[in-house]
């Protein structure tokens, strides 16, 4: 099928947006939760952190491994999505890759004040901070133009997604911090 396909995109779509980007925070934290769990560390999670507790130092490329798997599993559910969009012309698909693009956006923005997985996968390898961001949103970019040329998804969705994000990042990045707090207290 190289036809494009017309998928309207309902106001319920957007409520899966929401709760499709939440599940992909989950799982990239997961990611970095197995990883560090699967080298023997004792880890924790949280919906927008992962880290290693009570745990003997954590050698450089522990670390670049643990940090990795995050990128990695999100780069996989962009993929996963991909294909959906392309075997089944599915919507849910597209939201898939557009909140995993947009994730690692957030991030890439956010390590101008403090590095986040890519910039550390920089570091690692001695390169600049932005180096492994630009892989690696070029890589779901390039997913995202795919998803959207097979969907003819409409600049609106896009506005509209742009602030059902936004709101979504927001809740989750500042609703984790609260939580957190209160299981510190």
């Amino acid at each position: 099928m190289s036809e494009a396909v017309r998928n309207p995109i309902s106001p319920p779509w957007y409520v899966w947006l929401a709760v499709i980007t939440v599940v992909g925070f989950i799982l990239h934290e997961f990611a970095h939760w197995l990883a560090g769990t699967l080298l023997g560390f004792d880890m924790m999670m949280s919906l927008n952190r992962a880290w290693a507790i009570g745990s003997p130092s954590i050698s450089e490329q522990s670390n670049f491994l643990i940090v990795l798997a995050g990128p990695v599993a999100t780069i996989a559910i962009a993929a996963v999505g991909l294909v959906l969009v392309y075997q089944r012309a599915s919507i849910l698909g597209y939201a898939m890759v557009l909140s995993s693009f947009a994730m690692r956006c957030l991030a890439f923005g956010a390590s101008v004040f403090s590095p986040n997985d890519e910039a550390k996968i920089s570091a690692y390898f001695g390169l600049p901070w932005y180096a492994a961001f630009l892989v690696t949103c070029s890589i779901l970019f390039v997913m995202l133009v795919l998803a959207v040329r097979r969907l003819s998804i409409r600049w609106t969705t896009h506005v509209i997604s742009y602030f059902v994000l936004s709101v979504t990042f927001a809740a989750v990045v500042f609703g984790d911090a609260e939580l957190l707090k209160i299981m510190r207290a």
